[in-house]
């Protein structure tokens, strides 16, 4: 086995991927705290730092489960809603745990889990997506490879 195929390989994906969706999530999390706090709250400072890296602990947890549990080529339902009742546990446990919004209205958490969630579903159709594409494509390959051979049986035949 080589070094591109190895274990170490395979971990090096597994942990971008979980990293890629940490920093979309993180970015999320970013951007509505800071809309909310500057239209809803007066004299609003931004982002301390200590709630930035809870943040990022979040984010990063709900990257790690999204690959634990749809593990690459692998998604069905099941997997989808685990994944995404996970990603909505973390994250509604992490801003209550860490009370990111206190001082907010009660409408602020509730929109923000709210659009979190619709961001989980909209991962999951994107992986589908991937999927699909994924399997279209390699479809198109094999009849392209089957015609290449069943030309050359018969071209061997004539001959």
């Amino acid at each position: 086995m080589s070094f591109k195929n190895g274990r170490v390989a395979k971990v090096c994906i597994w942990l971008t991927k979980a990293k890629e969706a940490m920093g979309l999530l993180l970015i999320a999390y970013a951007f509505f705290y800071l809309l909310f706090g500057f239209f809803v709250k007066p004299g609003f400072q931004g982002l301390d730092l200590f709630t930035f890296l809870q943040m990022a602990f979040a984010s990063f947890f709900v990257g790690v489960v999204r690959q634990t549990v749809i593990p690459p080529g692998v998604l069905n339902r099941w997997r989808g809603i685990l994944w995404l009742v996970s990603g909505v546990v973390i994250t509604v446990g992490f801003s209550l745990f860490f009370d990111w919004f206190g001082g907010f209205p009660i409408w602020c958490p509730l929109v923000f889990w709210g659009l979190m969630a619709a961001g989980f579903a909209a991962m999951i159709m994107e992986y589908y997506f991937e999927l699909h594409q994924e399997t279209r494509l390699l479809n198109v390959k094999l009849e392209q490879f089957q015609s290449g051979k069943a030309a050359e049986r018969t071209d061997h035949a004539e001959g």
